[in-house]
């Protein structure tokens, strides 16, 4: 009856531990993201309004602009 008692009780701490250590890492996780998130908005010197103005033509040309970077890279070790 002892073995049966000890053996909840372990496997009743086990789940807590790792029920609490989950919430904990996605606790610290949300406060990991929403840390890099004001980083970036005070790196960039966005605000709140700001961040929501960005639409996809802005990032399109950002990406092409990339683009065409590579594009200048790789034809140039070619040459």
């Amino acid at each position: 009856m002892d073995i049966f008692f000890v053996s909840l009780i372990s496997i009743l701490l086990i789940f807590l531990a790792l029920h609490f250590g989950k919430k904990v890492r996605v606790r610290d996780n949300e406060r990991l993201l929403n840390e890099i998130e004001c980083d970036l908005m005070d790196e960039f010197n966005l605000g709140h309004n700001e961040k929501e103005d960005f639409d996809a033509d802005d990032l399109d040309g950002i990406v092409e602009w990339f683009e065409d970077i590579q594009l200048e890279e790789k034809i140039s070790k070619e040459v």
